[in-house]
């Protein structure tokens, strides 16, 4: 257990970080104070140019925030409308889909029906064939 032990590293530093910081805003604070003071107008107009651009830019953020709640508001209002419409008028749209459903199948069911009677019809010549085939070895 070999351990270096530096004995200066648990002094207080005279120079720490946060003083630095303090140090920096109090220095721009002065210069801030001893500019408004001697150009009071040009400060006080760059102030009142940020007061306004802070205010455009938050009216423009309002302004979106209000129309999105406004568009969610409209699309929540119109989802049960919409519902109950579909329920009075959803036959009318529904009955060509299901009578075409059904011409389909009845369609289907007549082909395969039709493929049965052939099969019936065909089926005894074919058999025919195998045995005269067959007869012939």
């Amino acid at each position: 257990m070999n351990e270096a032990f530096d004995p200066l590293a648990h002094q207080p530093a005279t120079d720490l970080p946060a003083n630095k910081a303090v140090d920096l805003v109090n220095r721009a604070k002065e210069n801030v104070l001893a500019t408004t003071r001697q150009q009071p107008a040009l400060v006080l107009s760059g102030a009142f140019v940020a007061t306004i651009l802070i205010a455009v830019l938050l009216g423009y953020w309002r302004g979106r925030v209000e129309e999105a709640s406004k568009r969610q508001r409209l699309f929540e209002q119109l989802i049960p409308e919409f519902t109950k419409w579909m329920r009075q008028h959803g036959r009318r749209f529904a009955d060509p889909i299901k009578e075409g459903i059904e011409a389909t199948k009845s369609a289907v069911e007549d082909v395969s029906r039709s493929g049965v009677n052939l099969q019936r019809y065909i089926w005894p010549i074919v058999e025919k064939q195998k045995r005269r085939f067959s007869n012939l070895f």
